[in-house]
């Protein structure tokens, strides 16, 4: 999958091109990383036109980004705060079975060894919470989100 950065600042997936069954203009398929994660499509020459600035520069409309930093705009936009509010949802969740920091192991999943009941509950409510995901992204999010977890219930204990 190609990720992209729209020149106002947010983030997109293309999900596939196509062609206009009238026109048969081709045309990009994708899917906005933010909010609802609404998908979209513009015809392919307007997609990756460059457009000019206020300021007279120009440049691309969407413009070619990492997966990685695609992936971080989900947790720093996070304009309809769903993802806030699932860190806030599993942390109380964790709290209330009497979780502490030394329950998550590592921290992280990508540190070492982790809780597996916690890990997948997380993974199970990304999943659900954030359903136009594929499995990868589920996973970098649910690393992230236990990461996170992690921070809160050390810092409890301070």
């Amino acid at each position: 999958m190609k990720y992209y950065r729209h020149y106002k600042g947010n983030y997109y997936r293309v999900l596939s091109e196509a062609k206009h069954s009238e026109t048969l203009e081709e045309m990009v398929v994708y899917q906005a990383m933010y909010g609802e994660q609404a998908i979209w499509v513009r015809p392919k020459g307007m997609f990756y036109e460059q457009v000019k600035l206020a300021d007279g520069k120009t440049t691309l409309r969407f413009a070619p980004c990492s997966e990685d930093e695609a992936m971080a705009s989900l947790r720093e936009k996070d304009d309809d705060g769903s993802l806030s509010a699932l860190i806030d949802e599993l942390y109380t969740e964790f709290k209330e079975k009497g979780y502490a920091a030394e329950d998550f192991m590592g921290g992280c999943s990508l540190c070492g060894e982790v809780n597996e009941f916690a890990q997948d509950l997380i993974f199970s409510k990304v999943t659900k919470t954030l359903a136009n995901l594929n499995d990868t992204e589920v996973d970098k999010i649910s690393k992230r989100i236990y990461a996170e977890i992690h921070k809160r219930l050390e810092a409890d204990e301070q």
